[in-house]
Protein backbone atom coordinates (compact mmCIF):
# COMPACT_ATOMS: atom_id res chain seq x y z
CA UNK A 1 0.00 0.00 0.00
CA UNK A 2 1.34 3.38 -0.62
CA UNK A 3 2.18 5.53 2.26
CA UNK A 4 0.25 8.42 0.98
CA UNK A 5 -3.11 5.86 1.16
CA UNK A 6 -2.00 4.51 4.38
CA UNK A 7 -1.35 7.98 5.83
CA UNK A 8 -5.14 8.71 4.88
CA UNK A 9 -6.11 5.59 6.75
CA UNK A 10 -5.12 6.78 9.45
CA UNK A 11 -6.06 9.66 9.12
CA UNK A 12 -9.70 8.57 8.92
CA UNK A 13 -9.72 6.04 11.66
CA UNK A 14 -8.11 9.41 14.30
CA UNK A 15 -11.01 11.15 12.70
CA UNK A 16 -13.80 8.60 13.65
CA UNK A 17 -11.95 8.29 17.13
CA UNK A 18 -12.41 12.34 17.51
CA UNK A 19 -15.55 12.46 16.92
CA UNK A 20 -16.50 9.71 19.26
CA UNK A 21 -14.72 11.69 21.84
CA UNK A 22 -16.26 14.62 20.98
CA UNK A 23 -19.82 13.20 21.28
CA UNK A 24 -19.33 11.96 24.42
CA UNK A 25 -21.56 13.65 26.62
CA UNK A 26 -19.74 12.50 30.15
CA UNK A 27 -16.73 13.13 28.90
CA UNK A 28 -14.26 14.77 30.89
CA UNK A 29 -11.67 16.03 28.44
CA UNK A 30 -9.01 14.34 30.59
CA UNK A 31 -7.73 11.68 27.89
CA UNK A 32 -7.41 13.85 24.34
CA UNK A 33 -5.18 10.83 22.90
CA UNK A 34 -7.21 9.81 19.93
CA UNK A 35 -6.13 6.35 20.35
CA UNK A 36 -7.94 6.09 24.07
CA UNK A 37 -11.34 6.05 21.63
CA UNK A 38 -10.72 3.50 19.31
CA UNK A 39 -11.90 0.08 19.49
CA UNK A 40 -9.45 -2.33 19.79
CA UNK A 41 -9.76 -3.71 16.20
CA UNK A 42 -9.16 0.26 15.09
CA UNK A 43 -5.95 0.63 17.55
CA UNK A 44 -4.80 -2.84 15.72
CA UNK A 45 -5.43 -1.86 12.39
CA UNK A 46 -3.38 1.64 13.29
CA UNK A 47 -0.52 -0.30 14.58
CA UNK A 48 -0.56 -2.27 11.47
CA UNK A 49 -0.77 0.83 9.36
CA UNK A 50 2.31 2.43 11.49
CA UNK A 51 4.33 -0.60 11.19
CA UNK A 52 3.82 -0.20 7.28
CA UNK A 53 5.08 3.47 6.90
CA UNK A 54 8.68 3.65 6.15
CA UNK A 55 10.97 4.85 9.11
CA UNK A 56 12.85 8.01 9.13
CA UNK A 57 16.15 5.89 8.64
CA UNK A 58 14.88 4.25 5.71
CA UNK A 59 13.40 7.76 4.25
CA UNK A 60 17.28 8.96 4.60
CA UNK A 61 18.83 5.59 3.20
CA UNK A 62 16.94 6.14 0.00
CA UNK A 63 16.98 10.06 -0.41
CA UNK A 64 20.89 9.86 0.13
CA UNK A 65 20.37 7.07 -2.47
CA UNK A 66 18.60 9.46 -5.07
CA UNK A 67 21.26 12.66 -4.34
CA UNK A 68 23.98 9.99 -5.25
CA UNK A 69 22.36 9.21 -8.25
CA UNK A 70 21.85 12.94 -9.17
CA UNK A 71 25.44 13.25 -8.72
CA UNK A 72 26.51 10.70 -11.10
CA UNK A 73 24.08 11.77 -13.76
CA UNK A 74 25.98 15.20 -13.30
CA UNK A 75 29.06 13.64 -13.52
CA UNK A 76 28.42 11.54 -16.42
CA UNK A 77 26.64 14.24 -18.00
CA UNK A 78 29.66 16.91 -18.05
CA UNK A 79 31.88 14.04 -18.93
CA UNK A 80 30.09 13.39 -22.23
CA UNK A 81 29.60 17.33 -22.95
CA UNK A 82 33.79 17.71 -22.87
CA UNK A 83 34.16 15.20 -25.21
Amino acid sequence: MAPEKIIQRMDELGRVARERMNNTPDNPHLVFAEIMWMTQEEASEMLELRLMLPSAGQERKEARKRIIEKISKRKLDRVIQEV
